[in-house]
């Protein structure tokens, strides 16, 4: 009875230390992981309540849409979509404030869209998911 307790003792507590360190760790994972994913949509939520745009002026005649950036961040227009009565229309040119080669649109600038679509209707999302629409006259 002396080494077989003994050692079976020993084989228990080892086992139970290497379930312990093994459930350690994946919660530990589990825990970073959720971390992460709470921070990051965080970010996003504060961006959205930074983003804010506002369609100052819609001529499909002249197939332009203006666009001003009144939120509190940079957009990217390559990021932002126009969309024309439920049709998702992509521009055939964009600029801010005059620049055809840039693609940071900042806060208080003015974008300016050209679309080759008419209706009645125009959406502008942009990457945050933030939108304004307007009614075209």
């Amino acid at each position: 009875m002396g080494f077989s307790v003994s050692g079976a003792t020993a084989i228990i507590f080892l086992g139970l230390f290497i379930a312990f360190g093994s459930a350690f760790t994946v919660a530990a994972n589990s825990y970073g992981m959720i971390s992460d994913a709470e921070e990051e949509r965080a970010d996003r939520l504060l961006e959205q309540q930074s983003t804010e745009v506002e369609i100052e002026k819609v001529e499909l005649d002249e197939d332009t849409v203006e666009v001003k950036n009144d939120g509190d961040i940079g957009l990217k227009l390559d990021e932002t979509t126009v969309v024309v009565d439920e049709e998702v229309v992509d521009p055939t040119s964009t600029s801010v404030n005059g620049n055809e080669e840039t693609n940071l649109w900042l806060p208080g600038e003015t974008a300016v869209f050209t679309v080759d679509q008419d209706g009645d209707r125009v959406t502008i999302v942009t990457e945050t998911g933030i939108l304004d629409r307007t009614e075209v006259d």
